[in-house]
């Protein structure tokens, strides 16, 4: 287990799958050199809605989980969710030839989202 000794127990767990799943994935790409893999970490609303993550952390006061991502229309958004309530999906995906992987944050509750 890796060591992220003052972060939410939640976000800790994800993390830590966060990054098996990146070793996976590079030791696919290490056995087929003409594919890339990226850890995709998705939240579902209740309604059904796909909200690819960019972003997520645990509010320092409020103990709520904080996911920054866009939509399926690509639109930016946040959720505010409890983290007992929020099931986040990690997916390992096959890229597109060209396509870079998208590095998931794990940072602090100061949105930091620049554009």
């Amino acid at each position: 287990m890796s060591a992220h000794p003052s972060i939410h127990p939640y976000l800790a767990a994800v993390r830590e799958q966060y990054e098996t799943l990146q070793n996976e994935a590079q030791r696919w790409h290490v056995a087929d050199p003409d594919k890339s893999y990226e850890v995709a970490i998705e939240y579902h609303t209740p309604a059904g809605e796909e909200i690819r993550v960019n972003n997520v952390c645990v509010h320092p006061h409020f103990g709520t989980l904080q996911i920054e991502g866009w939509d399926e229309d690509g639109s930016p958004c946040d959720v505010v969710a409890h983290p007992q309530s929020a099931s986040l999906i990690l997916r390992l995906r096959l890229l597109p030839p060209g396509d870079e992987p998208i590095p998931v944050g794990f940072t602090s509750s100061q949105n930091p989202r620049t554009s």
